[in-house]
């Protein structure tokens, strides 16, 4: 909390406010991209931001001479994108709303869909045929080369057996035709953090424990 709080204070009290809006989305963005919870990140700076003007710390807005309209844009989260409301006022904007989702993110023109297999910065679920049990893993690569890892693991040394590979000499099997894409992320952060999440969402999960031993449970 006191890093977005310090962030915040710096681009009230050494920026320009004409500036403001871009130094926002950049340090939002930031925040994000070392995984803070995008609720928490608004809610902060939103307190801090009326803190400050409370507290006549925020700087005065220039006087200008232009008439037109001008706009203060963030993303829109329902509950929460709401209450930049006063803060657009004082910074005599109007708040406006971007949507995360695009459609374009969804509709790509011309471009054929990779095969599961071959895609990569995956995370992915191997559901075991025997049993409710499943292995939620994650890799940069394509997948078929971290899956072709997991059932040749099996033909190695003792001490070398994966989870997965334990599992199978118990006598299960799991469907390696069915394997579930979970989440796809390029970064290696997020991803070991989206494999974490869904680690932990497994009913009957063989990951062992370590795999989740450090994550906060602030990000269910």
């Amino acid at each position: 909390k006191g890093v977005i709080i310090g962030l915040t204070d710096k681009i009230f009290k050494l920026s320009n406010p004409r500036f403001h809006e871009k130094n926002f989305k950049l340090i939002i963005e930031l925040l994000l991209d070392n995984c803070y919870p995008i609720n928490f990140i608004f809610s902060t700076i939103i307190n801090r931001i009326k803190s400050l003007i409370h507290n006549n710390l925020a700087p005065p807005l220039p006087p200008t001479s232009d008439t037109s309209k001008s706009f203060f844009v963030i993303p829109y989260i329902k509950g929460v994108s709401e209450h930049f409301k006063d803060v657009a006022s004082n910074l005599n904007k109007s708040l406006a709303y971007a949507v995360p989702n695009k459609l374009n993110r969804f509709i790509k023109a011309h471009k054929d869909q990779l095969p599961r297999e071959n895609l990569s910065n995956v995370i992915y679920k191997v559901p075991c045929c025997d049993c409710t049990a499943s292995y939620v893993g994650q890799t940069g690569r394509q997948l078929k080369t971290r899956i072709k890892e997991h059932r040749s693991n099996v033909n190695g040394s003792s001490e070398q057996l994966s989870v997965v590979s334990l599992h199978r000499l118990e006598g299960h099997e799991f469907d390696w035709n069915e394997v579930i894409i979970l989440d796809r992320e390029s970064s290696f952060m997020r991803r070991s953090v989206s494999e974490m999440i869904h680690i932990i969402r497994q009913d009957n999960s063989l990951n062992v424990q370590r795999d989740t031993e450090k994550f906060d449970k602030i990000y269910l």
